[in-house]
């Protein structure tokens, strides 16, 4: 298990985004805002009378807790990347929020949660930091575990799980498949451990797959974040669940790229976007 990990940061900078020389991808973010575990008492309250109707459109998550679907926010953009110089240019072809007016509301639901790279040396989860587990210094922080080897898409990988020493540090678990031929993570699925001080937060689970395009460069393709804040000190009571998918599509690899998409600020938003 060691020895996998050793390898994986032996080749990381090989296998990072920054890596590439160019490439663009279209990229969708959905970020969905609902009440978890919601008690009717709560629901009766005559302020959210006029949202009755919402409230009979429950869901149920993994683990059975019943949550209602509130805010939805959903972007469209494309990005582009060059190494040489170094920038990186995002182009929003559309966005909305649904299910709220309330402009501050609003501006909560477009708050973008940053992707997280597992090379990094430190995750930042809710403004907490947590050694990666995949940090040039993890092993000091964590054990791994080699635990299956098997074929994916043709390819050898070995899944390397990982755990913090102590469990009252702040510190990860998971697991990751790694591709043998080029030490790459190829997924990855990490949350806090159990008893580590994450504030109010209940649970913060991250889920992310990636693609090798030009049998070469592992790009990630898709990720899930799922964290539970609660409204309470105590467990299991009513709290808010905020859910986001990211994915990536149409990729194109070592392309030329004109500077002109890069002038500008890092972010642009289309006119016709809304």
């Amino acid at each position: 298990a060691n020895y996998v990990f050793y390898q994986v940061l032996k080749h990381k900078d090989q296998n990072r985004d920054e890596a590439i020389n160019t490439y663009k991808y279209e990229s969708y973010d959905k970020t969905e805002f609902s009440l978890l575990n919601p008690p009717q008492k709560f629901l009766n309250w005559w302020v959210f009378k006029p949202f009755r109707f919402a409230f009979k459109n429950t869901d149920t998550t993994d683990e059975g807790n019943v949550f209602i679907p509130g805010v939805l926010s959903e972007q469209v953009c494309d990005v582009y990347y060059r190494k040489h110089p170094q920038s990186i240019k995002k182009f929003v072809k559309a966005s909305v929020i649904t299910g709220v007016d309330n402009e501050s509301v609003g501006n909560m639901a477009n708050y973008h949660f940053a992707v997280v790279n597992p090379y990094d040396n430190l995750i930042v989860l809710a403004q907490t930091s947590f050694v990666s587990p995949f940090a040039n210094t993890a092993i000091v922080n964590y054990f791994y575990f080699l635990t299956d080897t098997a074929k994916i898409d043709g390819r050898v990988s070995y899944k390397l799980h990982f755990v913090g020493k102590v469990k009252e540090d702040l510190g990860l678990k998971g697991y990751a498949w790694i591709d043998s031929a080029t030490w790459a993570i190829r997924s990855i699925i990490f949350r806090p451990n159990e008893k580590a001080n994450f504030n109010f937060i209940n649970d913060y689970t991250i889920k992310q797959d990636y693609t090798i395009l030009k049998d070469k460069y592992w790009l990630m393709n898709r990720e899930e974040m799922t964290t539970v804040g609660s409204l309470f000190k105590k467990k299991n009571k009513m709290a808010i669940l905020v859910s986001k998918t990211h994915s990536r599509r149409n990729f194109e690899i070592d392309s030329l790229l004109p500077d002109s998409i890069f002038k500008g600020p890092e972010d642009r938003i289309l006119d016709d976007s809304a």
